[in-house]
């Protein structure tokens, strides 16, 4: 029967108030106070009742918001899930990507050429995801901060049409504006940068796409060699050479060769140039084909491994890619060694007999 609230940092509406409404009972007004001395609670009262409660500290400021914490802070109201193309306008570089098919993502300006997936993925969401940080203005005036130049002007595309996010930068801070809604709000540096891409970034630098799919053939030839490598029931079998079965764990290094196969630059766009780049007389020459699906076969293109510098070309693609000379010469190696025959285990010697 508590007569002073004061004490309790409980007095009128206390340090903070909640109103309850019931569907089907009065209403209640719950009033949290100060700390209680152990300082892991807060004292609180129901209006009306001379009962002193504690409760626990979280649950006073789980109440304790501004009008800005109950706001959704995302700029922008795309789907995430059916964006299918991101323009990317950061002044002196300028993009279009768009999705493919088969879900993949292309980079269509400057282009064609193939985007990687998470890259551009991780692109998509950072302008899909922007949030506010602060509200600077509802009429989208501000004093001294300027659009006219951006710093970064974003589209996304979904199903409902283009959602557009424009950024300025004055001094150390960045300002938004969104399609979606009026205003200009302060954002994050982090989601600000995040969009300062180079045309590296967001393209593919793995030479195949099979990733970890299954495989159902491989058609190599390096180092003066060649084989043609099936899978049939679980065995991988020589199909060039009459369906000798090979070792499992040699044919896996062979593709993961073909897999690890990745650029390190992009040295021209222009299938006039494969020449140049010993493109056009191959040192090897890598076909992989998925086991499901309808997906063509991919094939790969690489000069001579043992030179300084060593490229490599997808088949029907313009593009030659510099890779690295370690993993291109692994994939002679790693054939070398499939179609290597192990010789047969040695027989035992029969145990001596035993003299009388």
């Amino acid at each position: 029967n508590v007569t002073d609230w004061a004490p309790y940092g409980l007095e009128g509406d206390g340090e903070l108030s909640v109103d309850v409404k019931f569907k089907e009972a009065p209403e209640k007004k719950i009033v949290f106070g100060a700390q209680s001395p152990t300082g892991s609670n807060v004292f609180a009262r129901v209006e009306g009742e001379p009962k002193l409660y504690t409760a626990f500290s979280y649950v006073k400021s789980s109440f304790d918001k501004t009008l800005f914490d109950w706001r959704d802070k995302a700029l922008l109201q795309a789907d995430d899930a059916k964006v299918s193309r991101v323009r990317l306008d950061l002044g002196d570089r300028k993009y279009e990507l768009g999705k493919t098919g088969d879900g993949n993502w292309q980079i269509l300006v400057p282009g064609p050429v193939r985007g990687d997936n998470f890259s551009v993925g991780d692109l998509a969401r950072a302008i899909e995801d922007a949030q506010m940080t602060a509200v600077v203005s509802e009429d989208g005036e501000v004093p001294g901060v300027s659009f006219d130049k951006p710093y970064a002007k974003a589209d996304v595309t979904d199903d409902k049409g283009e959602h557009t996010l424009t950024i300025a930068r004055a001094g150390d801070l960045y300002y938004a504006k969104s399609s979606d809604q009026p205003g200009v709000y302060e954002i994050s540096s982090t989601t600000a940068e995040s969009l300062n891409k180079k045309l590296e970034d967001l393209r593919n630098k793995k030479l195949f796409d099979f990733g970890f799919a299954a495989i159902s053939r491989v058609a190599v030839k390096a180092g003066g060699k060649a084989a043609t490598i099936t899978k049939k029931d679980d065995k991988w079998l020589l199909s060039s050479d009459g369906d000798r079965e090979l070792d499992a764990a040699k044919v896996q290094t062979l593709i993961d060769s073909l897999r690890n196969l990745a650029a390190t630059g992009f040295p021209s766009d222009s299938a006039a140039d494969h020449g140049r780049y010993g493109l056009t007389a191959p040192a090897v020459e890598a076909e992989v084909q998925e086991a499901e699906g309808d997906k063509k076969a991919e094939k790969v293109l690489v000069s001579d491994p043992s030179g300084a510098h060593v490229y490599a070309a997808r088949a029907g693609e313009a593009t030659v890619y510099e890779v690295e000379q370690a993993p291109a010469q692994e994939i002679a190696r790693a054939l070398d060694e499939v179609l290597t025959i192990a010789p047969p285990p040695a027989k035992e010697d029969a145990p001596a007999e035993s003299q009388p």
